[in-house]
């Protein structure tokens, strides 16, 4: 701005001294003229003899010559004329360009809006798939009563015929308990990893639940281990077929169990995902501040373009004064034929002069693309920025996968803003 600010009052210097040198000519002609009334002086003695016989035909001569100027007058009026009706044009044209621009916007505020949508639809399919998780959840409150039901019926085991037939199937049970307890071991094993990372230090109140709960787990297993115990000093125990059916629910609870892990683990994984949903959000936020951000430096070029604009209407008021001016100059200037070619060469330097504004014109333009350019770098460290930050996310790969889905969305949003520059750039080669 402070070099079209100077190159405005370049212009405006090198007006006034195209002005002085307009002056300075003036004067040199007045020089010219003095010189004319001097030879004058002595062909008055031989005028004055003629002043009778040519009165008359100087009185037609000056008629003549006002009829003249009256034509010239009214020219100039008709041209003024015209002159105003092109600049109330050029406002209407103005204003039906402001209008397609703030119309643009409106289209891309929709465009926003759409994206919004979709955005929404993805989030109540995530809502959906945590309905069916806390389904699932429900399944394992059901377990869990079944699992209350088989302690209660462990209760009622009282009778065993073959004793030494269900001891060498009690050690298979113990070796399957076993593995469950090292099961187990790998899941405190698994607890003890998690608390040394960092990053999860927010999921620490989470995990200690986890480890109560596999503090109960341990509880039945020495539940399970006194009940063991309980049978060795059973002795009526005698009723083979229903204890091998006995067995075989308990198997099926095992896996109940066993499905149980799952569910945890899976819970597990729900509380990661829902964390990359809350930072999923704050990335979003960040991007629409980035779109406000945007919208802030477009309607700082929409202030900039009008400030030009008021710039060349301001211009196009000291052009009409000068006009105005050299209306005033022609009314003198016609008195003089000689003057009239020199009023005529200083219309062709005016012509050249309008050219030369044309020239800033387009130059101003250029400035204006630079503008653009400049935004579109800003917007290119931003994007920088953030596939920084994506390479530090990669070292999870359960977050990669999400992601990979937002590259895929910023690629078609730069893909739009792409086309809107070029639209806009379009716009500008039009004005």
């Amino acid at each position: 701005m402070d070099y079209i600010s100077d190159l405005v009052k370049l212009v405006y210097y090198i007006s006034d001294l195209v002005k002085l040198v307009y002056y300075i000519s003036d004067l040199v002609k007045l020089v010219y003229y003095i010189s004319d009334l001097v030879k004058l002086v002595d062909y008055i003695s031989d005028l004055v003899k003629l002043v009778d016989y040519i009165s008359d035909l100087v009185k037609l001569v000056y008629y003549i010559s006002d009829l003249v100027k009256l034509v010239y007058y009214i020219s100039d009026l008709v041209k003024l004329v015209y002159y105003i009706s092109d600049l109330v044009k050029l406002v209407y044209y103005i204003s039906d360009l402001v209008k397609l621009v703030y119309y643009i916007s409106d289209l891309v505020k929709l465009v926003y809006y759409i994206s919004d949508l979709v955005k929404l639809v993805d989030y109540i399919s995530d809502l959906v798939k945590l309905v069916y998780y806390i389904s699932d959840l429900v399944k394992l409150v059901d377990y869990i009563s079944d699992l209350v039901k088989l302690v209660y019926y462990i209760s009622d085991l009282v009778k065993l015929v073959y004793y030494i037939s269900d001891l060498v199937k009690l050690v298979y049970y113990i070796s399957d308990l076993v593995k469950l307890v090292d099961y187990i071991s790998d899941l405190v094993k698994l607890v003890d990893y998690i608390s040394d990372l960092v990053k999860l230090v927010y999921y620490i109140s989470d995990l200690v639940k986890l480890v109560y709960y596999i503090s109960d787990l341990v509880k039945l297993v020495y539940y399970i281990s006194d009940l063991v115990k309980l049978v060795y000093y059973i002795s009526d125990l005698v009723k083979l077929v229903d204890y091998i059916s006995d067995l075989v629910k308990l198997v099926d609870y095992i896996s109940d169990l066993v499905k149980l892990v799952y569910y945890i683990s899976d819970l597990v994984k729900l509380v990661y995902y829902i964390s990359d949903l809350v930072k999923l959000v704050y990335y979003i936020s960040d991007l629409v501040k980035l779109v406000y951000y945007i919208s802030d430096l477009v309607k700082l070029v929409y202030y900039i373009s009008d400030l030009v604009k008021l710039v060349y209407y301001i211009s196009d008021l000291v052009k009409l004064v000068d006009y105005i001016s050299d209306l005033v100059k022609l009314v003198y200037y016609i008195s003089d034929p000689v003057k009239l070619v020199y009023y005529i060469s200083d219309l062709v330097k005016l012509v050249y002069y309008i050219s030369d504004l044309v020239k800033l014109v387009y130059y101003i333009s250029d400035l204006v693309k630079l503008v653009y350019y400049i935004s579109d770098l800003v917007q290119l460290v931003y994007y920088i920025s953030d596939l920084v930050k994506l390479v530090y996310y990669i070292s999870d790969p359960v977050k990669l996968v999400y992601y990979i889905s937002d590259l895929v969305k910023l690629v078609y949003y730069i893909s739009d803003l792409v086309k809107l520059v070029y639209y806009i750039s379009d716009l500008v080669k039009l004005v």
